[in-house]
């Protein structure tokens, strides 16, 4: 008998796939298979007066990473929010009338939707506003870089909404912490940092 065939761009996308350690293994080898070819691309072609200059900018990423797991993860843990797929999922709650529902200010039954981490990961994109203040080809384009930052959070948010993962206020949450990290991060340590470098 023919073994039926599967979708493997699906399955490598899956739950059960992203549960694995070799799927652990293949994402961190791509990242810092990426991450060290920026580095040398970066020491290759750019300036070193334009690195220095960016130097802020890589630090405010550090304080977001930080303040991101320091602020995301345990509020997860506390309210336990049940997300919306895994309510009519047969093999998780089988649950069709959502009894399992909770509003996002009480504790819920079991489950990490409440506040989006994707929102607010992608809410790291206001970091860009640090280009404004580092590159001179980028001042008095905040606004711009502003919009660009909104809109893109505000897709991945309703994308997370569209595909069941998240509910309205996950996602405006993860949204409003994101941003408030990125804005930390920006007026308490890029621009120190860019004052300490003399820029």
């Amino acid at each position: 008998m023919r073994r039926p065939e599967r979708n493997v761009v699906k399955h490598w996308f899956s739950d059960a796939a992203k549960e694995t350690a070799l799927y652990t293994v293949l994402l961190i080898t791509v990242i810092l298979t990426v991450d060290v070819l920026a580095a040398y691309c970066a020491k290759r072609y750019i300036k070193p007066q334009t690195l220095k200059t960016l130097k802020p900018l890589a630090y405010g990423g550090i304080v977001f990473g930080i303040l991101y797991r320091v602020g995301i993860d345990p509020i997860k843990g506390v309210v336990e929010r049940t997300r919306f797929y895994e309510m009519l999922d047969p093999t998780k709650y089988n649950d069709p009338a959502f009894t399992m529902f909770t509003p996002w200010y009480m504790r819920g039954r079991g489950g990490d939707s409440f506040p989006s981490g994707h929102t607010a990961s992608g809410a790291a994109l206001f970091l860009s506003l640090t280009l404004c203040d580092a590159l001179d080809a980028f001042k008095n384009k905040e606004r711009l870089f502003f919009l660009l930052a909104w809109g893109y959070t505000w897709v991945l948010g309703f994308t997370r909404m569209i595909m069941g993962r998240h509910f309205l206020s996950d996602v405006a949450v993860g949204a409003m912490l994101g941003f408030t990290f990125a804005l930390l991060a920006r007026e308490l340590f890029v621009r120190r940092a860019a004052k300490r470098l003399g820029l």
